[in-house]
């Protein structure tokens, strides 16, 4: 799921990846990446939500705290960049507690890194997605789905256009495709922005999210066509950052400063 704003930003990467079946090498030792830190706040704020059920008001910060800390020491070994994190952690403590407040009152927190699958009919050859998602919590009537975003935060425009992670999980949801978890519609989806301390409410009235599915049914379709190439960095938007793969694609004939195409 996380990999079809990929598709859709910078195809070539997923040939390469998928198709051609290459993969970066790593460089000797563990480096603290931004791919580990945005692993160890998940690890934290899922531990802390697990946690904290049941726990009265006044130990909620309490136990915040201690797993930020019980997380950092079991999965942070450079001394200085735990000292950055923990401060990143520590400088979100107000908003994220004031809104699990706010998310507790809204719903029960039921599956955390849940794992779903769904089918995309009506292709010509077999295709499904697949997701983890952050949580899924349980409403009347319904289910919250939550993103953690620890990184590059995208704009309100950027995630309604290629952060489709919330809607398409949304998608499985309604299909019965969590494990454990009966069919339900989307009642809430919701980004939580860690690094800007924002949350970015996602869309879920059901005409949108069968209009973002059928979109990736003809985006999943255009691909599956023999006669479709995988363009380098086609929708780069604000990827400022090199790709695993440019070395190896057309990248150069044209520039990121030139006008993308736009819709997919």
């Amino acid at each position: 799921m996380t990999q079809i704003e990929k598709l859709v930003r910078d195809p070539y990467a997923i040939y390469a990846a998928k198709v051609l079946r290459l993969r970066r090498l790593d460089r000797p030792g563990r480096e603290p990446d931004a791919m580990t830190r945005g692993t160890v706040i998940h690890l934290a704020l899922d531990a802390f939500v697990g946690a904290s059920l049941g726990a009265p008001a006044d130990a909620i910060e309490r136990l915040y705290f201690a797993h930020v800390r019980e997380t950092l020491d079991r999965e942070v070994p450079w001394p200085a960049v735990k000292a950055v994190w923990y401060a990143r952690l520590a400088r979100a403590a107000p908003w994220l507690l004031a809104g699990e407040a706010e998310r507790r009152a809204r719903g029960e927190p039921g599956a955390r890194e849940v794992v779903g699958r769904r089918e995309i009919a009506g292709l010509a050859r077999p295709f499904a997605v697949t997701a983890r998602a952050d949580r899924v919590d349980r409403l009347a009537g319904g289910y919250a789905i939550y993103d953690y975003k620890s990184g590059n935060n995208p704009t309100a425009s950027e995630a309604r256009a290629f952060h489709l992670q919330l809607p398409l999980e949304a998608a499985i949801a309604a299909a019965g495709g969590f494990e454990g978890l009966p069919p339900g519609p989307a009642l809430h989806l919701e980004l939580l922005k860690i690094g800007s301390r924002e949350t970015l409410p996602i869309d879920c009235d059901p005409a949108a999210l069968a209009e973002i599915w059928d979109r990736l049914r003809a985006l999943v379709a255009h691909y599956q066509a023999e006669s479709t190439g995988y363009a380098a960095r086609l929708r780069p938007g604000r990827l400022g950052f090199p790709g695993d793969f440019d070395h190896l694609s057309r990248k150069g004939e044209w520039s990121d400063g030139d006008a993308p195409e736009t819709g997919w």
